[in-house]
């Protein structure tokens, strides 16, 4: 773009029918500020996924052996956006001519109006981390992640224990029927039934490290039990058992979520849910170890009793292991205030920040919330889903030794083909999380996962072949887990609240479970097993279905609070969620601001070439953290009621991008802006005193009405070479002092001069542009001040007032 006179600059423009479409392809962010102090509030907000994705691979905080991102969770607490009402039109022929933009935008508005030229290839960034946060990563990644998958897989080893028992003689040995077998199958989701829901909303209440690891030692000591059971009637009341010591366990499930952000725990999470896929080859390898060396004639003890007594002490161990090591959750480290073995208090406060970017910090039970459960069309169908997901997992791990027993090997061919089964499931789980995260949706791999599974179902019915046979059984396995680690990613991210997330979670839990119960009655036709086969596969075909109905209602539910949201702008009125700051705890899913990811959660690009005459606005809400650039902390005084001076406030504020695509887009950065509020007032003068807060502390933008006076740190990036500054005039006095680097100011005329550490200035007003000229972020602090406008003595006009978006508040 050539350069051009400032009197041949034209005001930018952009339809409003652009609006809509392109709100999809704009993410709210994290909150500005975390409150450390307990008489704070905090606010905060739903993190959307990004429109600038990450790297590939972006594992263990940047240490490349482990990759990331996926699932889960845990919305709870969130700050909405404000839509104002949008601007005005500007037209593709005007597109080459402005090198300084201007900007007619009020910063009250939330959509500015940027045109674009060209699609900018590469302009998607993902902020780097700092290396504070990238330390909180890399020992998450080093202690928690390993601790949850190891104890996910110790689960999910013992349950299934029963299988291969099966196989090395515990119902010979017992005198069981095959009915008796059945029914201690189905005791143990009975028990799981019972406790599911208590467990789910107590852990918190319990502390996680507590009740994990107590449950996984409880259960272990409970598979030793069944390694010296003499009856049927024994090993049925302990099956019952283990599953009630299980059930605290999927507590996990929401736990691992609440140390990453969405961003980051992908593939964490598909590697915390591909345990449960070794733990079936483990257990196969294990059950041929011990059916080869461990027999009665040597030991005195059948080998079935071995395998039990043996993968409890694993148990034991693992349990002990988690409750020492395993933390608690960010905020009540935050709370506690002690020392932490693991975490520093910095990286504690981290934590937290990114916590609460979709949480409730000390968040409790909220009895209203399962009501909301009920009557939320979505919780049943999570619920179908997951049932579908539940029942396929259980029947792999109760009765995939059987089947493969069927197809005419020997028991101790069985253990070792049982391995295959698994290794693929492995594998898929794996893929499926990294490829998920690499393009960002989920529905295609849910649902293909679940059409693998028909397919292999299928297969079982009409061909009696064994290589096809074993071929089947890996497409059944591979479905099944798969299913199950993404069917829990949807539920989470689309459900607000922690009491409804985990009743959410239960209930779909129950579902899975009940039908789990149904599955170990159906497989009573053995060999060929044809009407457990035909029910899995229906009950398949059927999440298909529900899959889909979910992707139509959610997608329904978001063209609604879109248009919402611009008869709102139409009226130049603030939605009353935004107007009255409510969070989404306070609301749940109907607030304005929250959209229901519809399991692929990728905004299509909206950036088109000139060539397309399109033009494309971009829109501002809540605002993108920024934890690379420097915190501030900030002390507040005030008094008590005896006039007494107090500290109010004593936070670390942490910088937001309050433009995340619009200097991309405009050519002028690729880098992010980063804007710490420090204080704002809703009018001027203030009213200190009072039993309503003047002080406001929790938003970059005023009211309309409002003249209060702005306090805020401005990191300015660097202005790549060639590229113009972005002149704007703000209907205010400001204040401003340089704090670090350098930058230029640019007057309307050309005339520019360089500010440097510690210089100071006054703006009255004047048609400006500011420059980074140094290859570091410009660090400066600025003071606004509304004013009159100006006015030009010779015409009696007023010159017209045009901001730069996120700082003219």
């Amino acid at each position: 773009m050539e350069n051009q006179p400032i009197s041949e600059l034209h005001r930018p423009m952009v339809p409003q029918k652009h609006n809509q479409r392109l709100r999809r392809s704009f993410r709210p962010y994290q909150p500005q500020q975390i409150m450390l102090s307990e008489t704070s509030r905090q606010i905060g907000h739903i993190e959307w996924w990004p429109t600038v994705r990450p790297p590939i691979f972006r594992p263990l905080a940047e240490v490349q052996f482990l990759p990331t991102h996926l699932w889960l969770v845990g919305p709870v607490l969130y700050n909405p956006s404000i839509f104002s009402p949008p601007g005005k039109p500007i037209h593709a022929e005007e597109m080459e001519k402005p090198d300084i933009q201007l900007s007619d935008t009020s910063i009250a508005d939330h959509i500015e109006e940027i045109s674009v030229t060209q699609e900018i290839a590469g302009s998607r960034r993902y902020a780097e981390k700092s290396k504070a946060e990238r330390k909180l990563l890399l020992k998450a990644d080093l202690v928690i992640l390993p601790i949850c998958s190891v104890v996910w897989w110790v689960t999910y080893l013992d349950r299934n224990s029963i299988g291969n028992a099966r196989i090395m003689g515990l119902q010979t040995d017992l005198h069981m029927t095959a009915d008796q077998f059945y029914n201690c199958l189905t005791m143990f989701f009975i028990g799981y039934i019972v406790l599911l829901v208590p467990a789910n909303v107590t852990s918190r209440i319990f502390k996680p490290n507590r009740s994990v690891g107590v449950a996984v030692i409880y259960f272990g000591v409970v598979l030793c039990c069944m390694g010296v059971a003499k009856n049927y009637a024994t090993i049925l009341a302990l099956r019952l058992l283990l599953g009630c010591g299980q059930a605290y366990v999927q507590f996990l499930v929401i736990y691992i979520s609440l140390w990453y952000k969405r961003d980051e725990v992908a593939l964490r999470t598909a590697i915390f849910f591909s345990c449960s896929t070794i733990s079936g080859g483990f257990s196969g390898l294990i059950a041929y170890g011990i059916q080869n060396h461990l027999t009665f004639a040597k030991t005195g003890r059948a080998p079935w009793s071995w395998l039990f007594i043996i993968e409890g002490c694993v148990a034991i161990g693992i349990g002990i292991i988690a409750f020492v090591l395993l933390p608690r959750l960010p905020d009540d480290l935050q709370k506690s205030g002690k020392k932490h073995w693991l975490f520093t208090k910095e990286e504690i406060d981290i934590a937290v920040v990114r916590f609460a970017s979709y949480n409730t910090a000390h968040e409790k039970v909220k009895p209203a919330q399962f009501l909301e459960v009920i009557k939320d069309p979505k919780s049943w169908l999570f619920a179908l889903s997951q049932g579908a997901c539940v029942m396929g997992v259980s029947v792999v791990g109760s009765f995939l030794p059987s089947f493969i027993s069927t197809f005419g090997f020997s028991p101790i061919q069985t253990q070792l083909f049982s391995v295959i089964p698994y290794a693929c499931a492995f594998c898929t789980v794996l893929g499926s999380g990294f490829l998920s995260d690499r393009l960002n949706r989920k529905m295609p791999f849910l649902l293909g996962s679940f059409v693998i599974g028909c397919i292999g179902f299928i297969l079982l019915l009409t061909v009696h072949y064994k290589p096809v046979d074993i071929f089947a059984t890996c497409l059944i396995t591979a479905s099944c887990y798969t299913c199950i680690l993404l069917v829990p990613v949807w539920l989470n991210i689309n459900t607000v609240g922690f009491t409804k997330r985990g009743t959410t979670w239960a209930l779909a839990e129950i579902f899975g479970l009940i039908w789990s119960i149904m599955g170990t009655r159906i497989y009573n036709t053995p060999p060929l097993y044809i009407k457990g086969h035909a029910v899995v596969l229906s009950l398949n075909c059927l999440a298909c279905f529900t899959v889909f109905i979910a992707y139509i209602y959610m997608r329904r539910m978001n063209k609604q609070k879109e248009r919402l949201v611009m008869e709102y702008e139409n009226r130049g009125e603030v939605h009353p969620d935004i107007a009255n700051n409510n969070s989404l705890e306070e609301v749940g899913e109907a607030h304005i601001s929250f959209s229901e990811m519809q399991l692929h959660s990728r905004p299509r690009n909206s950036i088109k070439s000139t060539s397309e005459k399109e033009c494309i606005p971009v829109i501002f809400g809540t605002m993108e953290q920024l934890p690379e650039l420097p915190s501030t902390r900030r002390l507040v005084t005030g008094h008590n009621k005896e006039g007494k001076a107090i500290f109010d406030f004593d936070e670390v504020l942490l910088p937001v991008n309050p433009v995340p695509v619009a200097l991309s887009q405009a050519g002028l950065s690729n880098l992010p802006l980063g804007v710490t509020l420090i204080h704002r007032t809703r009018n001027y003068p203030v009213k200190i005193q009072g039993s309503t807060e003047e002080l406001t502390v929790d938003n970059l933008r005023r009211n309309q009405g409002e003249k209060g006076i702005v306090c805020q740190i401005v990191d300015l990036p660097p202005t790549p070479k060639g590229t113009p500054g972005y002149l704007h005039r703000n209907q205010s006095l400001d204040y401003g002092v340089v704090l670090k680097g350098s930058m230029k100011i640019i007057l309307d005329d050309g005339v520019e001069h360089t500010l440097n550490e510690g210089d100071v200035y006054v703006q009255k007003g004047t048609m400006h542009a500011w420059k980074n000229i140094t290859s570091e972020y410009c660090r400066f602090l600025t003071v606004v001040i509304p004013s009159e406008k100006v006015e030009v003595k010779e015409t009696m006009e007023f010159l017209e007032v045009s901001k730069v978006p996120g700082l003219s508040d």
